[in-house]
């Protein structure tokens, strides 16, 4: 653990939420159950800013139906949805007075005292809402920039698959699962800032991946920009595409039995919610570059993840050509190491029980809410020490 909270000084705690809103909802839901989880559900209430739950609820829920977008057409379909919500919501009435898509609103209340907490969960490593960095006593970021100056207030969290909460079971149940493939690379092909610019960088290694002699699954989906242009090259390569993602549980039977996982970063060069349930599952992640983002664990290279060093990142989402006819050396590189490939297995689902299992979140969040009053811990990442701990499980059974 991290720190430790001691709950009892929690009195209560209660989350904000738009009910429209799904995809805001999804991206909290993590945070909600391990808050929830670790304090008990009797101090944790949820609250609807708005009016009409549950016909909101299912309206925000057709606004993320993947066959209603296809139909109108995304633009037209949230066009809509929003319209439609805005009639029934009447004014929003949140812990702050504002509303800001993607960040959470929380109050905490301690004996004595009320904290005002935010999550934001975007995947940009900005400030999603400056009114409400103002607004809150604690400000956690879930996509939190090691090279970029934050206010004191702002916090580094896990960026959390939330789909990972009902598989949790399933996933553990993969860690000492035969191995059928040397590798898979499953990719849904966008990335970025806009879904379009990572496109390149996406069909770039897909073309060397393919070239790697050795068992492999590789599945291109297909989403974004001139997608009957791409099924022909990546055809020509011959590597699979499709226009649909593959069955969650069939995504993490194949990761569970690849001996690597290549992942690359996601939206805006976000941690991967894919992080999650590879590290529950205990599979070895091979990024396509070292991520920008830090966790409050440390997440190390070498001992919980590989890198292959491609030079992308904000205004450079493509790298030298030169670099992606690497990756077939370096891929087989990290295949001949067994040992060490086990190794990473048993530090990274170690790493899920001890810092992503959801009540040690709740236990992290809390600790932090708890420790406030000391203010040393918005200091401790400006400093980059060790004050929320770091992964020491490096080679290690304990």
């Amino acid at each position: 653990m991290i720190c430790s909270a001691n709950s009892s000084s929690i009195t209560s705690v209660s989350a904000y939420y738009r009910p429209a809103d799904y995809r805001s909802n999804l991206y909290q839901k993590y945070y909600r159950k391990s808050v929830a989880s670790y304090l008990g559900t009797k101090k944790f209430r949820r609250i609807s800013v708005s009016k009409f739950t549950g016909i909101n609820f299912a309206l925000g829920k057709m606004g993320d139906s993947y066959k209603l977008g296809k139909i109108l057409g995304r633009h037209i379909l949230n066009k809509l949805i929003n319209m439609g919500a805005k009639l029934l919501e009447g004014q929003l009435e949140t812990a702050s007075g504002k509303y800001c898509s993607g960040v959470g609103q929380y109050v905490f209340e301690l004996v004595g005292k009320k904290l005002r907490v935010c999550i934001d969960t975007s995947d940009s490593g900005n400030i999603s809402s400056e009114e409400l960095l103002v607004w809150c006593d604690i400000y956690f970021k879930s996509n939190y920039w090691e090279d970029r100056r934050y206010d004191p207030k702002v916090i580094p969290i896990y960026n959390l698959n939330p789909f990972v909460l009902e598989g949790s079971k399933y996933l553990r149940s993969l860690r000492n699962i035969d191995k059928r493939f040397d590798l898979c690379f499953i990719v849904r092909v966008w990335g970025g800032r806009d879904e379009i610019e990572g496109i390149e960088h996406n069909l770039r290694m897909l073309e060397e991946i393919s070239k790697i002699n050795c068992n492999k699954f590789i599945y291109a989906y297909l989403v974004s920009g001139e997608i009957d242009e791409y099924t022909r090259r990546l055809g020509n390569a011959n590597i699979f595409t499709a226009k649909k993602g593959l069955p969650l549980k069939k995504l993490w039977d194949i990761s569970g039995r690849s001996e690597i996982v290549i992942i690359r970063l996601g939206m805006h060069y976000c941690m991967p919610w894919r992080m999650t349930d590879i590290m529950c599952m205990g599979a070895v992640p091979v990024f396509d570059r070292r991520p920008f983002t830090i966790w409050p664990a440390n997440v190390v290279e070498g001992t919980n993840y590989y890198s292959l060093n491609l030079n992308i990142g904000e205004g450079k989402p493509v790298a030298a050509r030169e670099d992606y006819g690497n990756i077939k050396d370096e891929v087989i590189r990290i295949l001949e190491d067994r040992k060490k490939l086990e190794e990473i297995r048993k530090n990274n689902w170690k790493y899920f029980d001890s810092y992503l299992d959801p009540y040690e979140v709740g236990n992290y969040i809390s600790g932090i809410v708890m420790g406030k009053e000391w203010e040393s811990a918005s200091k401790a990442w400006s400093a980059k020490s060790s004050v929320f701990g770091s992964n020491q499980l490096a080679g290690s059974d304990q």
